[in-house]
């Protein structure tokens, strides 16, 4: 328990950061081996650290109004639901298929259905503190990267880092660039973060079976940590900010932190495993959804932190091939809980 009895669910050979918070409220953060860190997202009633109660429910939701409830509940996850125009969460696991121009070929939640049961079961989940930056396997030497590159920008065993990176790729749109262990970890294909993302605790110390496994995050995981956010901050309304400096930074060096989260409104923009059926004008199907407010360069504006739904839906949906400067992602870990 937190210091206001709120229930906190630590996955085996992690630690908590207490000099970081000792209320969910303040964003708790817990540790692995190295160095990466999560904050737990609770759910349901929370008391804060002023003593006053806020409840946070899992879901999908279409309003950020901190009076707000989901336009899909988590327990409805079996359930289409599409909000807005195009957008819904599958339940199904697939991988992803790189081609251009195709629906049905984003990478989806690994085991949506676990994810939730777990999240409710233990009263929360946690989400990367951090954008995800390059860390330990096979080095990527050199990756062709664009919205037209498909088949350029593979992952094998590859895992990402979830600290403060030590550098941005500021390399141009089109062109390549090299994996530095560290440097911040855009120019990656949707399905490679989801793969890169599951790799995380594949195999080693942390018996991902046993303790927590990690995917790429989600859209009730991304959504409920924006209510999380409002409800728990003075950042009443962060759904709607938007980037302040315009420039793409190593993340964790930015002032866009709210409940010792990093860059949910700024920086770059992160892909999800929701999945769109929206269509463009020319007849392509841009089934990869992302989220979060992203610096300005050539191609893309200052965007609203919220989600994918605010806005045109072509500004926050891409091609399964797009490797491009603007788009990271970040995990979130599902602990199973114990017994």
């Amino acid at each position: 328990q937190d210091a206001k009895g709120n229930k906190v669910v630590v996955p085996g050979g992690f630690k908590v950061r207490t000099d970081l918070a000792t209320t969910v409220d303040k964003g708790i953060v817990i540790e692995d081996s190295e160095q990466n860190q999560f904050v737990w997202v609770p759910i349901g009633e929370v008391t804060k650290a002023d003593g006053t109660t806020v409840t946070i429910d899992l879901g999908r939701y279409s309003d950020f109004s901190t009076t707000a409830t989901p336009a899909q509940y988590a327990s409805d996850y079996e359930s289409t639901v599409i909000i807005w125009l195009s957008y819904q969460e599958l339940s199904t696991y697939r991988a992803s298929t790189y081609a251009i121009g195709l629906e049905n070929t984003n990478a989806t939640a690994k085991d949506l259905a676990s994810f939730i049961l777990n999240a409710q079961e233990n009263g929360g989940y946690y989400i990367a503190r951090y954008e995800a930056s390059f860390g330990s396997g096979d080095k990527i030497s050199s990756v062709t990267n664009g919205r037209f590159s498909a088949g350029k920008a593979a992952v094998t065993n590859q895992k990402p880092a979830f600290k403060q990176s030590t550098s941005a790729s500021s390399s141009s749109n089109i062109g390549t660039v090299t994996s530095t262990q560290g440097m911040l970890w855009n120019y990656i294909r949707q399905g490679d973060a989801s793969l890169a993302c599951q790799n995380l605790y594949a195999g080693n110390e942390y018996n991902s079976q046993d303790f927590v496994e990690s995917d790429l995050v989600n859209s009730y995981a991304w959504d409920t940590a924006i209510m999380f956010i409002q409800k728990c901050s003075s950042k009443t309304n962060y759904a709607m900010q938007t980037d302040g400096s315009g420039t793409l930074c190593n993340t964790g060096s930015t002032s866009d932190v709210v409940c010792n989260i990093y860059d949910m409104a700024g920086n770059l923009s992160e892909w999800t495993t929701e999945y769109s059926s929206g269509w463009t004008e020319d007849g392509y199907a841009w089934s990869c959804v992302y989220r979060g407010g992203g610096f300005v360069n050539d191609w893309h504006e200052v965007n609203t932190c919220g989600k994918s739904y605010y806005g045109m839906a072509t500004d926050y949906t891409d091609f399964t091939s797009s490797s491009v400067r603007y788009i990271g992602f970040r995990a979130v870990l599902d602990c199973n809980p114990v017994g």
